[in-house]
């Protein structure tokens, strides 16, 4: 599913996940990467060093290591970070409480200046991401 108005809500991930019911959701959304004036204790991921999987309480525990053995497996470039709250700042929560619940998994892409006037990406961790993406749902039928 495709869905609109993260920023002011989740108003269409909360809806669209209660219509699909789906089984699985790996939700991709961008990730702060490090700037040259980042602080040492703000952004953690990094520009060109592969798709960021999340971990944390908005992410199933199994789900995002199965993932991540993937992503070693077949030697996907990628990073780990650590979300803490409860809320990713990402449509999962909204995702991971619908119905009896949704195994969740984030994947990050690395992004600097986010929500800037000139925002920067790698094409490398983009490529990196559907990899990982097409590999985690041919793998879904042993998930």
């Amino acid at each position: 599913m495709a869905s609109v108005q993260e920023e002011v809500g989740v108003r269409g991930a909360a809806p669209g996940a209660f219509a699909i019911e789906p089984d699985y959701c790996i939700v991709v959304d961008v990730d702060h990467a490090k700037t040259p004036d980042s602080k040492p204790y703000e952004a953690k991921t990094e520009l060109g060093q592969g798709v960021v999987i999340t971990r944390g309480p908005n992410m199933n525990v199994k789900f995002t290591e199965t993932i991540r053995e993937i992503a070693v497996t077949q030697k996907i470039k990628h990073q780990i970070s650590v979300e803490p709250g409860g809320n990713s700042g990402t449509n999962a929560r909204a995702i991971q409480i619908s119905r009896i619940g949704v195994a969740t998994a984030i994947f990050g892409l690395p992004l600097r200046y986010m929500h800037g006037p000139q925002e920067v990406a790698s094409l490398e961790d983009i490529e990196s991401a559907a990899h990982l993406l097409k590999a985690a749902v041919i793998a879904g039928s042993v998930l």
